[in-house]
Formats: C-alpha cells, structure tokens, sequence
C-alpha cells in the first residue's frame, strides 16, 4: 500500500490535474470569502465553509478521473490488479493519495481564518467542527467519485459520469423539499451529504453524522475494491454473485449502523455544542425547571419546507433528553389541522400560519404559540440611530412556556374594564407580552361596588369615562386592602375624570392635560420627530437598577402626557419618578380643532415626569403600590415593544407591585451575531486571500515548466 501511496502521490503533483483541482478551488475560495465575509465585513468563518462545500462536488471529479480510468485508458491496470499489492492496498493507497492532495488544498484555505482572527475573532471549537466536517464531507465525495472512476473506462467518461453523481446528491436537498411523501423524504434527508454536514458548519459536533461520512466512505471504498475485484475474475458468475452478495451486506451494514446512531443522537441529544453562542446549551434555570416537570408537554414544531430552525430542533431535543414529560415533533397544519383547535382566535390567524412552536399540556388545557419575535432580541443602537439584532431567545422563550402551560396557578393581572378602557384588541399584544412572563391577564369590572381580589396587580389602562361613587369606593376599598395599580393616561384622555384623578392623588401624583414636544435641538430627547419622546431613565431600587446596569434604557412615548407630582413625600408616602423629559421639552395644550406644535413663550418647560412610581402606607399599616405613565403605546404597540425596552420595564414594575416576579428565570439570552470584520484602511488581508491561489500557481510553474518536454 505504502508504494502504491507514493506512486499516487508523485503522479499527482506531477500532472495538471491537481494543480487544475487545487488552483480553481483556491481561487474560487478566495473570491468566496472576499464577497462573503471580507466586503461584508463578516466574521462568519463557517458560513464560508458551507458555502466552500459545494466545490467538492463540481472539483473532486477533476481529481479522481484518472485515478482508475486512466489506469484503464494506459492499459496499465491489469499490471497494477496482478500485482503482489492486495486490492485492499490498491485501493487505501489511492484514497489516500488523493486524501492528501484534498488535506494540503484545505490547509491552505487557514489564512482565510487567520484574516478572521486578526482583525474579528476565531472561536477554535467552532472552527475545529466546521472544518472537521468540511474535511470528512469532501472525503466521501472523494471515495464516492473514486468508485465512478473505478467503473468507468476513460478520465472523460468518469469526469462526467462523477459530477452527474454527485448533481443527484446535491438535489437530494432540493427533492426531499418538494416532495410530499414522508418516508421518501425521510430516505432522501437521510442520503444528503449536504444536509449531514450543516450541524458541523452550525458548531454542533454531530457524531452521527460523522459516522455517516465514515461509514460513506469506507462503503465506497469497499465497493470500488469490489469493483476491482469483479474485473479480476470476471469470467466467474460465482465471484460475480458472491460480490454482489458481499456488496449488498455491506450496503445493509452501513444502513443500519448510520440509522442507529441518527436514533441514538436524537434520543440522547448527543451533538456537542461548539458553537460561538452555544445557542442549544440548556442553563441551570432550565435544568431546575426540567428536573421540577411533573406533567407531559408536547411541542409541535410547524415549519416550512427548506425553513427549519436547526438550532431550535437541537435544543428540543436536549429538551426531550432530559426529561420523560416532554416530548417533540415536526408537524404540518395541512396533515393536522386539529392543532388550531387549542390555539385562542386572537392569535391563530397571525402566529400559527407561520413558522412557530406550539407547547401544550393536555392536563392543564393550557397551550402556548411561540414565533419568531419569541426568540430575537433588539436593541437601539444611538450611534446608527437604528435597531441590532442583538440577541437570541430560543432557550428563555421555551422554558418560560413550559411554565406557563404546566403551572398549577398562574399569577394574575387584572384589567380593569367599563369606563373606556383599550379594549382587547389594543391590549392583544400587551396580553400576548405578559403571558409571555406566565401571568395571566382577567379582565375584572368595579360594577356593582365589587373590588377586584387585592392579591393581584390592576391594571387601568387610558379610561375615558369617570367612576361612579360608588366604583370609586370599591377601587379605594382595594387600595386599602393592599391591591397595587398599574394606571397608563394618553394625551387624547378628558383632561379631568374627577373621581378617577382623585384615586391618583390619593397616591401624590396626577396627570397633566396637553402633549409633551421636545425641542428640535435636542436630538436626543426625540425619535424621529418631537412628538416621539425618548426620556430619561432615572434609577429606581428594584425596579430601574438593573435595567440601567444592562443598558436597557431606550424607550419611546409616542405621544405623551406629562405627570405632575402633588403629594409631599414622607413616611406614608413615597414617591419616585421613574421617567422624564429632557431639559429642553415644553408642554402644548391640545386644541379641539387642531394641535399646533411650534413651541409658544407661554408653554410650560420641562423636565416633566412621564412615569411616576409611589408607594401609600394607611392607617392600619397595610402598604399599596401605584405606578402611572403618560402613555400606553409602549406597552400595546408591537412594534415599540419588540425594539425598545418597554417590556423589561413592564416587568420590572410589576414585579415591584406585587412584591414578587411570576417566574423569575434567570436566562442570558444568547449571542445572535459573531463580531465585524474591521478590516478598514488595510489591504493586508485581501494579501492574505490572495496568498492560496497564488502559492499554487508558483507551484505549479515550478514543477510542472520543467517537465514539459519530458
């Protein structure tokens, strides 16, 4: 074999068809990476892997076409089959011949990583894995074109007939998408040498799926020496149905060792997490919560064609290993419509027609629908002006659901309903929110004089009719039993509901009639007019303190209503501004006909207080809480809650009102993106992507000039 090995190898480096090999996909490579990562001033190393992947199947046949056909072509294979070689030896020592060849043109694609670790960052796992699987996929095309080679009589003929092979692997992918029969999907997933190595290029190291590219190749292997051997004895129908008999065991072996460790990894959540954000990694929260499952959840994964989240299945399955109660599927609505019957009306139309997870435990009845703004996190960042993808929430967003759908009891909010309130269809989206953080929203009326229950925060959102004396007594009647409030006002409100602001005073503060503006030279005090407010976060213990300390302090209150504060703070009363207006803001009042914004020398100035936190102590010692904010757009708009911080503050003050959070996890959502390129002002490392090509084509002149008249 080792002979065999050298001959191979000396006749590789010796001849143009390596050098063609390694020259086209270096530079192919080169240009690769230039447009994908360096003029996109990306980081994502195995996302240029991936994409590299699809060389092997248009290269590889220029590297194997000779390897036997051309052996066929000189006539020289029968001296090479009655050789004292073993067909086992004929065949490793030009696998591996051509392995080397594969190996050294992979190697020289490091300076594509070397650009990435000077001027971004490498993370080594995650490169080691996606290389590893880089490495073991070009190795089975190469063992699957070699077996071609090996059937085909000239370099030309196994060229073709190699590529066209592996075009049918490729459309595999494509064919399992269109197709709609399950178990030919399912057999076509199974065979794709693209689909087995994508884990590898997602950090995930996938011993399944290795063992498939192993077992691939060795197969292949087999079958060429087979091949070989069928050629050496062809005159014998014995040898011949004894092959075929040997071929197909080996077939059936490699089958089955493959599926076993495809139900093994799914089972046991065997894949390794290498990734750079470690995205399917379950916490300590979560183990805390799985460990705490007493009751059997289903997750129904409904994903389109060519759509699926791979990290999100991977994580489910860890989900599924670690405890009995849960459990996953992939589902169609086409094939189970059925789903939609546990899913509420308001949320069926938008969320379940499109790519999302459905959690349901049968014995609470409770479902929930988790979908793409779920898992993503957003911040603002001031010196764009515009809004990152920050963060990835598959993790929190699954857990919490877990929660959510298995709770014995929930904790409630209440909002309060019959004077004006938003109705249901404005609150839809602050409804989905705090459910999201597994409280359940109960919509309660004062009619009749009754309280609602003071162990649950009451939310009073923007009324614009008065309470009756009665409601007002009740609604008093709940403060003193220690119920906490949770009150928004919109400068469209009546600029007095005398009984209602008198329950606000009773708790130092009340709203203003007018709309806040802010002054065109402060930039920072508006969004992208001064109508949109973006205030000042003051720091408020256990409330603001730790969103100031993770920099979520972005918001907008577009419009809003000024507070004024007319209590006096003291022992009975305390009192905190949670925000305000910038310096430079003034208040207008708001005309029947029209509003004219231009700031008049009349106009009260700020700072005014937009969100007022208070804390009333009565008579008895009995303590309620009271929160009140100018606006209710950055709690029910979708859009404001989705790219500001408006929805870490709402939990945050509602956690102050009761005392206690509902399910306070503590998930760190992960990494979404991998650091920029800063490649800027150097011309280094387009030095550095040039170098591969390069070095090849000074090889190839070196060696190949001197020989060309031999």
């Amino acid at each position: 074999m080792r002979a065999i090995f050298k001959r191979e190898l000396q006749a590789d480096f010796y001849t143009a068809s390596a050098y063609v090999y390694m020259g086209v996909f270096l530079a192919l490579g080169s240009v690769f990476f230039a447009v994908g990562n360096l003029a996109a001033r990306s980081g994502d190393l195995p996302g240029f892997l991936w994409n590299m992947g699809y060389l092997w199947m248009l290269l590889t046949p220029v590297l194997t076409m000779h390897v036997y056909a051309g052996e066929r072509r000189c006539r020289t294979d029968q001296l090479l089959l009655t050789s004292p070689v073993s067909m086992a030896g004929i065949v490793l020592g030009k696998y591996l011949a051509a392995c080397a060849v594969l190996i050294f043109t992979v190697a020289l694609t490091l300076p594509y990583a070397l650009v990435v670790a000077l001027w971004g960052k490498v993370y080594p796992g995650e490169m080691l894995c996606g290389y590893l699987g880089f490495l073991l996929q070009g190795c089975a095309f190469l063992a699957i074109d070699l077996f071609v080679s090996a059937r085909s009589r000239t370099p030309i003929t196994a060229a073709v007939w190699a590529f066209g092979v592996n075009l049918l692997l490729w459309l595999t992918d494509v064919v399992s998408s269109a197709v709609g029969i399950a178990w030919i999907q399912r057999i076509l997933r199974f065979i794709s040498l693209y689909r087995r190595a994508s884990p590898f290029q997602e950090g995930q190291l996938s011993l399944a799926n290795a063992l498939f590219f192993l077992a691939v190749t060795a197969l292949m292997l087999f079958l060429t020496a087979r091949a070989l051997e069928a050629r050496r004895f062809s005159g014998s129908p014995k040898k011949t149905m004894m092959n075929l008999g040997l071929c197909l065991l080996a077939s059936a072996v490699a089958v089955a060792a493959c599926a076993a460790a495809d139900l093994w990894e799914t089972k046991a959540a065997g894949r390794i997490d290498l990734s750079f954000n470690r995205v399917t990694t379950r916490s300590a929260a979560t183990d805390a919560v799985l460990r705490e499952l007493k009751r059997d959840v289903h997750a129904y994964v409904l994903a389109s064609e060519g759509n699926q989240l791979n990290d999100l299945n991977a994580l489910l399955d860890r989900y599924q290993a670690a405890t009995p109660h849960f459990a996953w599927s992939q589902e169609s609505l086409n094939k189970n419509p059925l789903l939609l019957q546990w899913v509420s009306d308001d949320v069926r139309d938008s969320a379940v027609t499109t790519d999302c997870v459905i959690l349901r435990c049968e014995e609470t009845g409770r479902t929930r629908v988790l979908t793409w703004d779920d898992y993503m996190r957003f911040s603002y960042d001031d010196d764009t002006g515009s809004y990152a993808w920050t963060g990835l929430t598959y993790e929190q967003a699954i857990t919490e659901a877990l929660v959510y759908v298995t709770a014995e009891e929930l904790p409630r909010v209440q909002i309060l309903t019959g004077h004006g309130e938003l109705t249901a269809e404005e609150t839809a989206v602050l409804e989905q929110r705090l459910r999201g953080a597994n409280y359940e929203p109960l919509r309660v009326s004062l009619s009749g004089g009754s309280a609602p229950d003071p162990a649950y925060p009451l939310m009073i959102l923007s009324p614009i009719l008065d309470l009756g004396e009665t409601e007002a007594q009740a609604l008093a009647g709940f403060a003193q039993a220690g119920g906490s409030v949770f009150a928004t006002v919109d400068f469209t409100d009546p600029g007095e509901l005398p009984n209602l602001y008198a329950f606000y005073r009773l708790y130092g503060v009340q709203p203003r009639a007018g709309l806040v503006l802010a002054e065109e030279s402060d930039a920072a005090g508006y969004y992208t007019n001064a109508a949109e407010i973006t205030p000042e976060m003051l720091i408020v213990a256990g409330v603001t303190d730790t969103l100031a300390e993770g920099g979520a302090d972005f918001f907008i209150l577009a419009p809003a209503r000024a507070l004024e504060i007319v209590g006096t703070p003291s022992a009975d009363l305390m009192l905190s501004t949670v925000l305000q207006t910038r310096a430079a803001s003034y208040l207008r009042a708001v005309q029947a006909d029209q509003i004219d914004l231009e700031r008049r020398a009349e106009d009260p100035v700020g700072p005014f207080p937009l969100a007022v936190l208070a804390d009333r102590a009565f008579d008895d010692g009995t303590r309620s809480r009271f929160f009140l904010i100018g606006n209710s757009a950055m709690f029910t708009s979708e859009t404001i809650l989705n790219r500001t911080y408006s929805g870490e503050l709402l939990l945050q003050v509602l956690r102050h009102l009761t005392g206690e959070g509902a399910i306070d996890l503590d998930i760190v959502p992960r990494q979404a993106m991998r650091p920029e390129l800063n490649t800027e002002g150097s011309i280094l490392p387009l030095a550095l992507v040039a170098a591969p090509p390069l070095l090849i084509a000074i090889l190839a002149v070196a060696i190949l000039m001197p020989r060309r008249y031999l």
